[in-house]
């Protein structure tokens, strides 16, 4: 199709800014936050005004016309911002743009990859991170087993309103080959986070692992497996989303592969992402950087792949808590008092149990800041930093 045609007239919409009479056409250089906007003085554009241009001319193959979602008038400005967080970048080019894309790309480059990094010492604890950040904390866990991967955990966090996509800390635990020693490993870092939600890999053994870490949580907080609140999604990769399902105490959540692991692709090359920087934690970064991205002209979906020598324990560990952050995010968003939540409303985990006085939901009062939470959401009351 590209070669056809680049043999033809190669009709191109063409909209001349108002401003600065630069000629503009619907590429990746025009979309702004509040409409088009011209690649040379960053005018809005109005998209209507423009006129068809033959990039060749001359040719007698026949006529031909690029086409894509920026031109056309039935689709909202809204909706191709959404669309650009939502997909990667291969198949936002080629779905909403209609451009080609090359095959067996890498996902990311290394300079795309660091200039999401903060210069700043990883955090050990949630008292490392500042007060404002602690109270949407999650944690998305992908657990080590066949072929020698690493159980790896990213704690991340999105605010409600706000695209930012905060992970705070990289771990691995490359020698932990036991599970039940993994699992306690993880079990330490959530405490010391006092994460509120845990997204952890839900497929093949990771559901015995993930029995094992509500387990070694329920040790410090015996509510979480007596109370009835479930704070841990067992994550399944799809074709598409579905909605969660209980299995115990656990929520078993199909998520769309593609879709998720290229929306945190495209958080990082669109500067929505913040992670630890390299000298902290290199093996994270290896691991995100060792994926290539193919895409499928059949099913139109980007197919991720990794070589079999290197691992991407992290890439999966990261995308579960984009999926977990997000999802808090979004219940925050409607319902600011987070009286619910999935099929039951998180707990917070702590290092300690509850001091006196600590009060219920149904007890407490609210403050004027609706993200500025009481460290329980409601029922039984867990604490933390």
């Amino acid at each position: 199709l590209e070669a056809a045609f680049y043999q033809s007239t190669a009709n191109q919409w063409t909209i001349r800014c108002e401003h600065c009479n630069h000629a503009c056409v619907p590429d990746l250089g025009v979309i702004g936050s509040a409409g088009l906007i011209c690649s040379q003085c960053r005018e809005l554009l109005d998209v209507q005004s423009g006129y068809w241009m033959a990039s060749n001319p001359t040719s007698t193959w026949g006529e031909g016309f690029w086409i894509n979602h920026l031109m056309a008038p039935w689709v909202d400005h809204a909706s191709i911002l959404q669309r650009q967080f939502d997909y990667d970048e291969s198949r936002f080019k080629n779905e909403v743009l209609g451009l080609s894309t090359a095959v067996g790309e890498l996902a990311l480059t290394r300079d795309q990859l660091l200039a999401c990094a903060v210069d700043r010492p990883q955090p050990e604890t949630a008292t490392d991170i500042p007060a404002g950040e602690r109270q949407l904390l999650v944690a998305g866990v992908d657990w080590g087993g066949a072929g020698g991967s690493h159980t790896a955990i990213a704690i991340g966090s999105i605010k409600p309103g706000d695209p930012l996509f905060t992970i705070w800390c990289w771990k691995t635990f490359p020698k932990l080959q036991e599970p039940r020693e993994a699992s306690r490993a993880v079990a330490a870092l959530c405490r010391a986070f006092g994460v509120r939600v845990i997204a952890a890999d839900g497929m093949g053994s990771g559901r015995v692992a993930n029995s094992m870490l509500l387990e070694d949580l329920a040790a410090d907080n015996p509510g979480i497996t007596t109370g009835g609140q479930r704070i841990l999604y067992g994550i399944c990769y799809g074709s598409q989303d579905g909605s969660p399902t209980a299995d115990g105490l656990v929520e078993q959540l199909t998520i769309g592969r593609s879709k998720w692991i290229g929306g945190l692709f495209s958080r990082v090359k669109l500067g929505h992402c913040r992670i630890p920087r390299e000298a902290d934690c290199p093996e994270a970064y290896s691991q995100i950087l060792a994926e290539y991205a193919d895409y499928d002209s059949v099913t139109r979906t980007i197919r991720y792949r990794h070589p079999e020598s290197q691992p991407d324990d992290m890439l999966h560990a990261s995308t579960y808590a984009l999926v977990a952050a997000s999802r808090l995010a979004t219940a925050a968003t409607a319902d600011p008092e987070m009286t619910t939540f999935s099929a039951a409303a998180p707990t917070r985990l702590a290092t300690a149990a509850p001091a006196a006085g600590l009060q219920r939901e149904s007890d407490r009062v609210v403050t004027p800041d609706p993200w500025e939470f009481d460290d329980g959401f409601s029922g039984q009351f867990f604490g933390g930093p």
